[in-house]
């Protein structure tokens, strides 16, 4: 199953580029919370120990993720990548 398509890169400029409240609100929770969501489970069980993952845990890695979010852009990559790299730092500083 992928949980990060190629389309998501041009989501997220398209979230941030939006002024509409509404507009940005429907893409979040429809194109970018489930596998942003995701990416933070896979990589929180790859670098954490069972008995250290707590829902707390991801729920202030998705947090700090979505605050984020305004910072990509295009010319930054992949957007997989840039937020691969996001959550690993945050991981490592918890």
């Amino acid at each position: 199953m992928i949980y990060w398509q190629n389309t998501l890169d041009t989501t997220i400029v398209t979230y941030n580029e939006s002024t509409d409240p509404m507009e940005r609100e429907h893409l979040y929770r429809t194109q970018i919370d489930v596998p942003l969501r995701k990416m933070i489970q896979i990589l929180v069980r790859k670098f954490y120990s069972p008995e250290l993952i707590t829902s707390e845990l991801e729920y202030d890695l998705l947090v700090y993720t979505v605050l984020q979010l305004d910072k990509y852009t295009s010319a930054r990559g992949k957007s997989f990548s840039y937020f691969t790299v996001i959550i690993k730092n945050r991981i490592f500083y918890l």
